[in-house]
């Protein structure tokens, strides 16, 4: 059985977001989106990815993580 790290690092690798971190959040909730836009406003560097959580790759990462009662915003980091 494979660990949770081992788990994650296997999605991060499959689905391209290897290395980055992933900012996934409500895109029905207007404080989360406008706590995306606020810190894409402010990501020069491109340290960050979005997604929300009713986009397909929202959908595929909350399958993965088992998070499928997921309210607001979530940070993955690599």
């Amino acid at each position: 059985m494979s660990s949770t790290s081992d788990r994650d690092a296997e999605f991060r690798t499959v689905t391209g977001f290897r290395g980055k971190n992933i900012i996934l959040f409500d895109g029905v909730c207007n404080l989360c989106v406008g706590s995306v836009q606020f810190v894409s406003k402010r990501d020069t560097r491109n340290h960050f990815l979005f997604a929300s959580m009713q986009s397909r790759p929202g959908q595929e990462m909350l399958h993965h993580f088992d998070r499928l009662r997921f309210v607001g915003v979530s940070f993955m980091t690599p």
